[in-house]
């Protein structure tokens, strides 16, 4: 099987490398840019309201599961649980939780997802969920 060759990006006007820009870690609870993007290409506000509602109904198990892994030790399953929360996040813009989680996810060991950390990810975890919950019940003129 071949492997996949990386090297810097082309611009395709000059042939030369792109500059690589650095992404600063989100600051917003909610982008509200990746929440326009998801109304406008889901269509209907009603359905970006459900997708928050099951965010927020499995917000609790998935941050328990992460603390249960971390607090066992368990690599694998702190990894797993912060790569499912981390896609979830990311889907409705919540930039910062996703970036905890991914901070979770590449930890190489469990004991690095110290309390410090899983304590940073209930806060933002509350955040967010407070956040959602306002864009829950929003009245939206597409409603």
């Amino acid at each position: 099987m071949g492997s996949i060759r990386r090297g810097p990006v082309r611009t395709p006007a000059e042939g030369r490398p792109a500059p690589v820009v650095a992404r600063d870690p989100p600051t917003d609870t909610l982008d509200p840019h990746v929440l326009a993007r998801l109304r406008e290409d889901l269509g209907d506000d009603r359905a970006v309201a459900s997708l928050a509602a099951v965010f927020l109904q499995e917000l609790p198990g998935r941050s328990a599961a992460i603390l249960a892994a971390a607090r066992a030790g368990d690599v694998e399953a702190l990894r797993a649980a912060a790569h499912t929360l981390k896609s979830a996040a990311s889907l409705l813009g919540a930039g910062r939780l996703a970036a905890i989680c991914r901070r979770l996810e590449d930890a190489p060991a469990a004991a690095e997802a110290d309390r410090a950390r899983v304590a940073e990810l209930l806060r933002v975890c509350r955040e967010t969920a407070a956040a959602l919950e306002a864009v829950r019940q929003a009245p939206s003129p597409m409603r």
